[in-house]
């Protein structure tokens, strides 16, 4: 672990009418089309299957992070800046806007130890309204796309420019007994019982794309929702599947990053996933060697997955992490996942942001080599 509608309402939820249609409106193709049987090679960027997804930036917006998200701060990661902030060209195509912890500390996926070696306790409706409360802050949340994109559209001369946005979905506990109710005067939901888990994602999934459809977003495209939790053990794929079932229902997709050696990653297809990305991890533990990005990138093919590149929170002021970094952009072109897959890029919280701010030229050009992987025509020093 690295991290510290009814069809009715399917079509309400398409906001603007300018260059960008959500979910499955746009590609008219069976939302289920991608969970085929695995084939030894990448899952492919940008197609239907994937919602047109190609470099999925992770974009923090819980108790952890430092820097409320807005237009200002999102420009870099929507764009390619140059040295004065100006900016050059397009970037990242596609965002998850995701959170793990709530502000009284409590974890969404209820998975990552405290440092005192306990774990967390399970999330409950008010955490999950929380989280939706901060996804959909006015002033932080996944409506600063919006503005971002439609500023830099002006400055690129690039009017009818669309990105894709998914929205993170909290981990339903099974050590959760007393969820709360989904409305007032409602039953207890008991997260024992499969029926509570379902209908506790559906309700947390209505009701953001009640929120969504509030927003005026002409250049952002809603194609789907994360699974958080990185590891899918057997007593979870049934929630996953229905989960999916529900997703694609509403012409929406499901997304996931398992860990390296989590469970669920073969047969990852078989839950109704839509596109998945394999952390290597090399980058956040030091014992690890260079070949676990190989491996990595093997077990990817191997499985039809995706890979996510990761810059750790130590890289801003630890050369020897950068350099860990640096081996993800080299292993992408030698491996070939930097042309021909489906790519997620974990930059803990805001730290690409900070090295394309930064005067020093050697953090700099982490940005700047970043982008140049992000076009294809990176090239490794040796």
């Amino acid at each position: 672990m690295k991290r510290f509608v009814f069809s009715a309402l399917a079509a309400a939820v398409v906001v603007g009418g300018g260059p960008c249609v959500d979910g499955q409106q746009e590609t008219g193709k069976s939302p289920t089309a991608a969970a085929a049987s695995p084939t030894r090679a990448y899952l492919q960027p940008g197609t239907p299957e994937v919602g047109g997804v190609r470099h999925l930036m992770l974009i923090y917006a819980d108790a952890q992070a430092p820097v409320a998200q807005d237009s200002r701060t999102l420009l870099p990661y929507v764009t390619y800046v140059d040295r004065q902030g100006k900016p050059q060209d397009w970037f990242f195509d596609s965002f998850l806007w995701i959170g793990y912890i709530t502000n009284d500390g409590t974890n969404l996926d209820g998975t990552t130890p405290l440092r005192t070696g306990q774990v967390r306790p399970a999330p409950r409706m008010a955490h999950w309204l929380w989280l939706l409360d901060s996804l959909f802050n006015r002033e932080h949340g996944v409506g600063q796309l919006e503005p971002c994109v439609r500023q830099a559209a002006k400055t690129l001369a690039d009017k009818d420019h669309c990105v894709n946005l998914v929205i993170t979905m909290p981990t339903p506990m099974r050590a959760m007994k007393d969820f709360g109710p989904l409305e007032p005067g409602g039953p207890l939901l008991d997260f024992s019982r499969d029926a509570d888990r379902l209908a506790a994602m559906k309700w947390y999934i209505r009701a953001a794309l009640e929120r969504w459809k509030k927003i005026a977003a002409p250049h952002v495209r809603l194609v789907g929702f994360y699974w958080l939790a990185e590891t899918i053990p057997p007593p979870d794929r049934a929630i996953v599947k229905q989960t999916a079932d529900f997703l694609h229902s509403l012409g929406m997709k499901l997304y996931w990053i398992p860990f390296f050696g989590a469970k669920g990653i073969d047969g990852w297809q078989q839950l109704g996933i839509d596109a998945a990305m394999l952390q290597p991890n090399y980058s956040t533990f030091a014992d690890f060697r260079p070949g676990r990005l190989a491996d990595a990138a093997r077990i990817a093919q191997r499985v039809g997955m995706g890979v996510e590149l990761e810059l750790p929170y130590t890289a801003r002021n630890d050369a020897e992490r950068r350099a860990r970094y640096r081996a993800y952009l080299d292993a992408g072109a030698k491996y070939g996942f930097m042309d021909h897959s489906i790519l997620g890029y974990f930059q803990s919280i805001g730290l690409l942001r900070e090295f394309a701010a930064s005067p020093d030229p050697a953090i700099r050009t982490l940005y700047d080599e970043t982008y140049r992987f992000v076009k294809g025509t990176y090239r490794p020093a040796r």
